[in-house]
């Protein structure tokens, strides 16, 4: 008989329960050596790794059913206002940590195309895989691909799939090899993100346009027709000009002034 999802991550809580709660099994950590501590914690690096896997593909199953009418959507059965809501209850965990949670969902997520009944490639298909693997955590997703995601339209999606199949390789440690050409150790968290920030600023070295220059392109101010007895204004200012508007305003307003208007 298969054991679903549900039984056997019940089962491998069953076992971690046991591990962690039990004083014998907990005594049995202090007469270990050094490089069987290291082995326990790199053991408990690709369960979580996995665990992390498992939350960000049922992260972006429910964000999949609450695009549909709110109230078959998942989270709101849960009681709860939005699928944020819902996985910082399921999960105990902060708002910022579920936000992540579905940040990554959203970079790996493989939609459903509803013409062949296949799944489409994700935005970080290499990526996504690495994280199922266990090889690549939430944490590490989300660094590597933050810099992608900034150049925004600036690269195109075909040097977009190359940058997320180097990233992949970085984060299984394959592009590392040691002196026998095996693959070295998986880098951090800190030097993935080191590595994407380079290899951005390689391929975008320019990066964003300045923000003064999209500024002067984008200032101005639009007077409306007349209606209801008064012509409406919009636009966009400077910030030296809004502020020496702001300082005449003030000026006009202000009670001490002998002229000051009603």
């Amino acid at each position: 008989m298969t054991s679903t999802t549900r039984e056997v991550l019940e089962q491998v809580e069953h076992l971690l329960r046991g591990m962690c709660a039990s004083d014998e099994v907990v005594g049995q950590f202090e007469g270990i050596d050094d490089a069987e501590a290291i082995r326990i914690l790199q053991a408990c690096g690709r369960v979580q790794r996995l665990i992390d896997a498992g939350i960000t593909t049922v992260a972006a199953r429910a964000a999949e059913r609450d695009l549909g009418p709110a109230s078959s959507g998942i989270s709101t059965r849960a009681g709860c206002a939005n699928v944020t809501e819902l996985l910082r209850r399921a999960l105990r965990v902060d708002v910022g940590t579920a936000r992540r949670y579905l940040h990554a969902a959203d970079a790996v997520r493989r939609d459903l195309l509803l013409s062949s009944g296949q799944h489409a490639a994700a935005r970080f298909e290499a990526l996504g895989r690495a994280l199922r693997d266990g090889d690549l955590s939430v944490t590490g997703l989300l660094a590597a691909v933050g810099p992608v995601e900034r150049s925004g339209n600036r690269i195109d999606g075909q040097m977009r799939d190359a940058v997320d199949e180097i990233l992949a390789a970085m984060a299984r440690g394959a592009d590392l090899p040691d002196e026998h050409g095996r693959p070295g150790p998986a880098p951090s968290t800190d030097e993935l993100a080191h590595h994407a920030r380079a290899l951005m600023l390689a391929l975008d070295p320019d990066g964003a346009e300045p923000e003064d220059r999209r500024a002067e392109r984008n200032r101005g101010i639009t007077i409306g027709r007349l209606r209801d007895g008064v012509r409406p204004v919009r636009g966009g200012l400077l910030p030296e000009v809004a502020a020496v508007l702001e300082r005449l305003f003030d000026a006009f307003n202000n009670p001490a002034a002998p002229s000051a208007a009603d």
